[in-house]
């Protein structure tokens, strides 16, 4: 999880980054287009400057034709038009040089700006990818947490569940000890004793029917709160939960199963039911129908122990 965390960080820290980055591209971007500017006034002005001169040219061409034609023009003439006309053709041919490099200038950068402008995008779209990554995280990790605070909701539950079975067991070892505890004579007539009698194998057939579902329900509740355990200790051990906590849930883990045996548990309730006599019945239902209030000491252990358990909170 602190490793999601400090990716989450980690990925703040690049798209800050990349927003420096993108405002440099941007300023860089103006300054190029400033200068596109300039270089397109620079080729129009050239353009501009030379039209005089190639209109210059035009007339001064006719004025050569219409000298070369007027045989009477002096000869010094001629010569001052055609170094004149010299003069002009090399003027226009630099013009013509300046205006190549020109566009030559604008073709670069053009180029320029296309590259920068693809790069733009390529960052926009890298930036966006991080926040759809970072937000894929956040959603993660919320997942997760939702997770384990499910599973230890459900630990608790199936902890409540199985103090409930628990505690019906517990009482019906009690009206066991009660029924074996009162050992003292009853002077009943015949129609009480069998109608005690009655009464008793029914409290017993019903205790039978109790002990049986007790321990069906406990022996679910514990499957149910195994399964939640391993799949939060595998969820634990994906996020490189703690060895020790690990090692601690194991131990617990290997005593309840040396402490408590739910087969044997199950033979004791049932042995000393049967072993309850109709007399002593008719004596416990005479004298009071509660049991005893304290708790069998085997009980109190396996109680002690789901409470002792290192995911369990009150």
């Amino acid at each position: 999880m602190q490793d999601t965390v400090e990716g989450v960080m980690n990925n703040e820290d690049v798209e800050e980054n990349n927003r420096s980055i993108l405002e440099a591209a941007k300023a860089e971007l103006d300054e190029a287009k400033k200068e596109l500017n300039r270089a397109k006034e620079n080729a129009m002005q050239s353009w501009l400057d030379s039209k005089p001169l190639i209109d210059e040219l035009e007339k001064q061409k006719t004025n050569l034709a219409n000298a070369q034609q007027n045989s009477n023009t002096p000869e010094i003439a001629i010569v001052e038009l055609e170094s004149q006309l010299e003069i002009t053709e090399k003027s226009i041919k630099s013009k013509r040089e300046d205006h190549v490099k020109t566009e030559n200038m604008i073709y670069e950068i053009n180029h320029a700006l296309d590259q920068m402008c693809n790069d733009m995008e390529r960052l926009k779209h890298n930036i966006k990818k991080e926040k759809q990554t970072r937000a894929k995280l956040k959603q993660t990790l919320h997942l997760r947490r939702r997770t384990v605070q499910t599973l230890q909701l459900t630990l608790q539950a199936v902890l409540l569940e199985l103090d409930a079975v628990e505690v019906s067991t517990a009482k019906a070892f009690q009206l066991i000890n009660h029924s074996e505890n009162n050992t003292s004579d009853v002077q009943l007539s015949h129609r009480d004793y069998y109608a005690l009698k009655r009464r008793a194998e029914e409290r017993k057939s019903q205790a039978n029917w109790r002990v049986s579902v007790s321990m069906e329900q406990k022996l679910a509740a514990e499957a149910t709160r195994e399964f939640a355990l391993s799949r939060l200790n595998h969820f634990y051990s994906s996020k490189s939960w703690s060895r020790n906590r690990r090692n601690i849930t194991g131990q617990w883990h290997k005593e309840k199963e040396a402490k408590t045996k739910d087969v044997i548990v199950q033979d004791e309730v049932t042995t000393n039911i049967n072993s309850a006599s109709p007399k002593s019945h008719a004596k416990s239902l005479v004298k009071s129908e509660g049991g005893s209030d304290n708790t069998p000491k085997k009980q109190q252990v396996i109680l002690k122990q789901q409470r002792s358990h290192p995911f369990c909170t009150e």
